[in-house]
């Protein structure tokens, strides 16, 4: 459905052309006709979708179908995370919904069809009969096995190589070429770790389960040779969890000539990032990772049960950094029960002294099921920024750094107050961790690349600042500045069309130009090509050659 609405918006030659809600509408209507189904199946992951998917259900239940009795509906079945988490409130919102399916479904929707089929409940599981009276459920396990996983999905029902065409497939589509045609790929499913704040666990269950090497390699050769795709975006929670298997299967890529390249979106455990692992993920096509860091603090660690400590992941960025074709990056969070500022301190010397390409920072977002949720879930701010920011993303046209644009004018000096010994065992309020987020985004992504020499690297940031001038954030100044400067120290001058983009954001911004000033930076650098060697402007925060000793001297 997302796929068809990009198609037809990129077709559209005008906003008049395109009708959002008669479109997707229609789609379903004729696609339900067409096919005649006894039941469907709708599915919701994320909580931004949600209502979109409570629109899709409700405008099934509209639909008269000519193969049932007059007067029935179709039956409809829901599940998905979003679902399996928020049970009992979705099914309050729909309550003409006859099925909801928990966790990980294909075995219980088989299981359910087959019991229907033959006139028996005894091998119903995970399920939930929404009745008009009362919700029935059978909580049997019908857990998918390893060996249920080595089925390779039903390419041949999607038209898999436009999705790149229409849309995005995953966050790293900067790193290849445009017309690069990407696919997702899922090689085990499950998580060795038991984060606090992650609902992994609570979704697939203890442990992992694992899919054939080959299996995989014959999924990625039909993504390749018969739909033309060229990069894959693992969806694996714990992708290296069988490191002898994990260089057994970038072997074997590279054996099978397959010539594509990857990336692994939703992150890697640093305690499998060694050596022999790396390099043979980098020979088989690797380009970027994202490294699940989230605190650099010893006590948040144990309080939310990583996997790993600082001195692990000291050791993966060392092994990252010998392979500078990998843009390697970092998952961070900030705002965890009882954390103080000090342990946001050793978040950013960790983050500073790993020393790698970008930091994916967010504000804890408790999902409604995980542990971390269960300790603080009573709290009313929680609750409050669970109704308002559940699912944001950090940048975006409505993630925190627009939560911050659109508030007052932030002073860096509240920022470096934070950290004054007076403060520093103290917890920042709601209000002061989104400053707190806003600032150490601009000091571990951005400030840094006034000290970033190498060509590679400064070519890979300048993709990566395009992306989100593009796509990400359109109209962040901090961006717009410094893919400037990547484009000066490549080519030695800065395009006209940047100078002008950053001078729209100013003309239309009672935020940026009061955050420059104070930041010691200027859109005159851009006019006049003439960016500091070594970053050395006084900014008001003090913090011009910020280092990892900065924070622990104090």
């Amino acid at each position: 459905m997302h796929n068809h609405l990009l198609g037809e918006c990129i077709k559209a030659k005008n906003v008049d052309e395109f009708s959002f809600d008669t479109i997707w509408k229609s789609k379903l209507t004729s696609d339900i006709l067409e096919f005649k189904p006894d039941l469907i199946a709708v599915t919701c992951l994320f909580s931004m979708t949600y209502p979109s998917f409570k629109n899709v259900c409700h405008e099934i239940k509209k639909i008269t179908p000519c193969w049932l009795d007059q007067g029935q509906t179709i039956p409809v079945a829901i599940g998905g995370v979003h679902v399996s988490q928020y049970t009992e409130t979705v099914l309050n919102d729909l309550k003409d919904i006859e099925f909801a399916f928990l966790n990980e479904a294909e075995g219980a929707l088989i299981n359910f069809i087959n019991a229907v089929n033959e006139g028996s409940a005894k091998n119903i599981a995970q399920t939930i009969f929404n009745t008009p009276t009362e919700k029935i459920s059978f909580k049997k396990i019908a857990k998918p096995e390893a060996s249920d996983l080595n089925i390779i999905p039903a390419y041949h029902l999607l038209d898999v190589s436009s999705y790149t065409k229409h849309g995005r497939v995953g966050s790293f589509t900067w790193t290849r070429e445009p017309g690069t045609l990407f696919a997702s790929v899922l090689s085990n499913r499950g998580c060795r770790a038991a984060c606090t704040f992650c609902n992994v666990r609570d979704f697939n269950g203890l442990g992992v389960r694992q899919r054939t090497v080959e299996s995989v390699i014959d999924e990625i050769l039909i993504l390749k040779e018969e739909y033309g795709i060229s990069h894959i975006t693992w969806l694996d929670d714990d992708l290296l969890f069988d490191e002898k298997r994990a260089i057994s299967l970038y072997n074997e890529m590279v054996k099978k000539n397959l010539n594509i390249t990857w990336d692994a979106m939703n992150g890697v455990i640093a305690a499998s990032c060694r050596d022999e692992v790396i390099a043979a993920a980098a020979e088989s096509g690797c380009l970027a990772v994202n490294i699940g860091v989230e605190s650099g603090n010893a006590e948040i660690q144990k309080q939310i049960k990583k996997p790993g400590n600082s001195r692990r992941f000291l050791q993966a960025a060392e092994v990252f950094r010998k392979y500078s074709t990998i843009n390697a990056r970092l998952f961070l969070m900030l705002g965890f029960p009882g954390e103080t500022h000090r342990m946001i301190a050793d978040t950013i010397t960790l983050s500073l002294e790993m020393d790698l390409d970008w930091h994916s920072i967010s504000i804890l977002q408790p999902w409604k099921t995980t542990p971390i949720y269960e300790a603080i879930g009573e709290q009313i701010e929680i609750e409050e920024r669970q109704a308002k920011l559940e699912g944001r993303y950090s940048a975006g046209p409505f993630g925190q750094q627009r939560a911050v644009e659109y508030g007052e004018p932030l002073l860096v000096k509240n920022f470096r107050d934070r950290f004054t010994p007076e403060n520093l065992d103290d917890v920042p309020t709601k209000d002061s961790l989104l400053d707190i987020w806003f600032y150490t985004n601009y000091y571990l992504n951005f400030h840094r690349l006034f000290f970033e020499k190498r060509r590679h690297k400064i070519q890979q940031q300048l993709l990566n600042l395009e992306n989100i001038c593009k796509v990400v954030a359109s109209g962040n100044a901090f961006a717009i500045y410094f893919k400037a400067l990547m484009q000066h120290r490549l080519n030695g001058k800065v395009d006209e069309c940047v100078t002008q983009e950053l001078e729209c954001v100013f003309r239309t911004s009672n935020f940026w130009p009061g955050v420059f000033r104070g930041l010691g930076l200027s859109i005159n650098d851009l006019k006049q090509n003439n960016f500091p060697n070594k970053y050395s402007a006084k900014s008001e925060l003090g913090l011009g050659n910020l280092t990892p000793g900065w924070f622990r001297h104090k």
